[in-house]
């Protein structure tokens, strides 16, 4: 449901804005994203290390229920909406949109779930964290800069 809302809005932006314009937003957006994500994991860090002055923090373990919630919600507005809208915006194919996102999703999370507990002990998810919010940066720069050659340098 959220994949095919996400490439309904991602048709409509398609519609009413130029393909340059809209590259330009997504370069914008994926920076602005990057950006705030690496500045609040460095505050978090912050904080986990004055957390640890005070003493252990308590062993806490999911459970189903919490987690389907945590992550029905980060799916509301998370960037792999940005995704599903951006790239129906860019190619007006909701359909093959909403497909390509929910394979996309069922696939991504059949691989974390698969090796992720092999690697809960050796990768750390803040290091993972902060190159993911890395790559976003550098892909949003990236955009808006063969974006601006492209329009621009005409």
């Amino acid at each position: 449901l959220v994949n095919g809302l996400s490439a309904a809005f991602g048709y409509l932006l398609f519609t009413l804005a130029p393909y340059w314009l809209l590259s330009l937003a997504l370069g914008a957006i994926l920076v602005l994203v990057g950006s705030v994500g690496l500045v609040l994991e460095f505050y978090r860090g912050r904080r986990s290390v004055e957390e640890q002055e005070g003493g252990p923090a308590p062993d806490r373990k999911p459970s189903l229920l919490g987690s389907f919630a945590l992550v029905a919600l980060a799916e509301l507005g998370d960037k792999t909406q940005l995704a599903t809208i951006s790239s129906s915006a860019l190619t007006g194919s909701v359909l093959t949109v909403i497909l390509a996102a929910i394979l996309a999703l069922m696939s991504m999370a059949a691989l974390t779930c698969a090796i992720g507990g092999k690697l809960a002990g050796t990768l750390h998810g803040d290091k993972a964290r902060l190159a993911s919010y890395a790559v976003f940066v550098v892909a949003g720069i990236l955009i808006l800069v063969s974006t601006c050659l492209m329009h621009y340098g005409s």
